[in-house]
């Protein structure tokens, strides 16, 4: 229905290919627009999909909730505060 409004025909349940083979990094994948776009990945067969995230609460909330998408074996959960440059390195 959003198209309507918007004229935007794309359907992520459709539109989106085959993703096997592929590795993915969301930022903020545990919350929000983030968690949507993991849980879009997740039904296209990713070889890899790393869910990074701040709060360990929410990454766990996140995990269990994906279960609903596709084959959690190929989510990595990552914790990190990427406010803090120094956290990149790890």
């Amino acid at each position: 229905m959003a198209h309507l409004i918007t004229g935007n025909k794309f359907d992520p349940n459709t539109d989106i290919p085959d993703l096997s083979g592929k590795v993915y990094v969301v930022t903020g994948g545990s919350s929000g627009i983030g968690f949507g776009i993991v849980a879009h990945i997740l039904q296209h067969n990713p070889a890899k999909l790393y869910l990074l995230g701040k709060k360990e609460e929410h990454i766990k909330w996140a995990q269990d909730e994906l279960k609903k998408y596709g084959d959690t074996s190929t989510v990595v959960p990552v914790q990190i505060e990427l406010e803090d440059l120094h956290n990149v390195d790890e």
